[in-house]
């Protein structure tokens, strides 16, 4: 091409080409947005599914079929060591285990309440007081049902640890 106005034969040559091109993009736009459309249908259809989907696959989860009993064995494990418990930084924390256990599912929580040695260890903190009395009152409760309770040592900013009745 030059830079040479066109020619009458060329003007009408190239207002063709321009007015089909115009034609064809307008076709194109409207597929583009009818695509567009789809698209948007299909992506939250996939959104619907997938979150359908992960909620099927949890029912799936070989977790499901543990023994209660097994289950509280291994919430044990999450429970602090005596070495943290025994440590000048230890803070117990509600968010801790026993009582993230709880908030997990209603299986979980039922296990962890009935697994009564999960709660025998009781911390009071008499500058935070980082347990409420209701929290320490539940503890002792859940504690006691499995006889895991016989004397509660209350010292403030140590440990009370609830021990296991001999029944001799």
């Amino acid at each position: 091409m030059n830079n040479e106005p066109p020619q009458d034969s060329e003007r009408v040559y190239v207002r063709q080409v321009v007015s089909k091109a115009d034609t064809r993009l307008a076709c194109v736009e409207d597929e583009i947005a009818l695509l567009e459309e789809r698209l948007e249908v299909l992506l939250r259809e996939r959104t619907v599914l997938s979150e359908y989907r992960t909620k099927n696959v949890g029912i799936l989860s070989p977790l499901r079929r543990v023994p209660p009993e097994i289950l509280g064995q291994i919430f044990s494990w999450s429970l602090p060591t005596d070495e943290q418990v025994k440590s000048p930084e230890y803070r117990p924390n509600p968010k801790d285990s026993p009582w993230v256990l709880t908030w997990v599912s209603s299986r979980w929580r039922a296990i962890a309440v009935s697994t009564h040695s999960l709660w025998s260890l009781i911390y009071v903190d008499a500058d935070g007081f980082l347990h409420s009395l209701l929290m320490i009152q539940t503890q002792v409760q859940r504690a006691s049902a499995g006889n895991f309770l016989s004397t509660v040592h209350v010292f403030f900013n140590c440990i009370v640890h609830l021990q296991k009745c001999n029944n001799e």
